[in-house]
C-alpha cells in the first residue's frame, strides 16, 4: 500500500492568486507559514518558521465567495509533490 498524504495547518502568507487552466479548472497558488516552538535546556524558547508553497486545483472558496487571503488560518489535507529545476549559474538540478 502507498500513501502520500499530508495536512498543513498554518497561516496564509500572501493573498491567493487564482487562475483558470486552459480547460477552465481553477488553480489557486499561495504560501502558508507553519511555526515550530521548543524550549531549550537553558529554559529559553526558540521558534522556527517554514514557508510552504501551496497549489490547489478545484479551489474551494469561502462561503462568501472570497479566496483565502493573508493572515487567515489555513488547514488543508493534500499530497506532497516535488519539482525539478535547474539552479542559477551552475545549472545543477535541484528539487523543490
Amino acid at each position: 500500500m502507498n500513501l502520500n498524504q499530508l495536512t498543513i495547518i498554518g497561516f496564509i502568507g500572501c493573498n491567493a492568486e487564482i487562475k483558470p487552466l486552459s480547460n477552465g479548472t481553477p488553480v489557486t497558488k499561495f504560501s502558508v507559514a507553519t511555526t515550530t516552538s521548543w524550549k531549550e535546556e537553558k529554559g529559553e524558547w526558540k521558534e522556527e518558521r517554514q514557508w510552504h508553497n501551496v497549489v490547489e486545483f478545484w479551489t474551494r472558496l469561502r462561503p462568501d465567495g472570497i479566496a483565502p487571503c493573508q493572515g487567515h488560518p489555513h488547514l488543508r489535507p493534500g499530497e506532497l509533490t516535488t519539482r525539478q529545476c535547474s539552479t542559477g549559474r551552475t545549472g545543477r538540478t535541484a528539487h523543490r
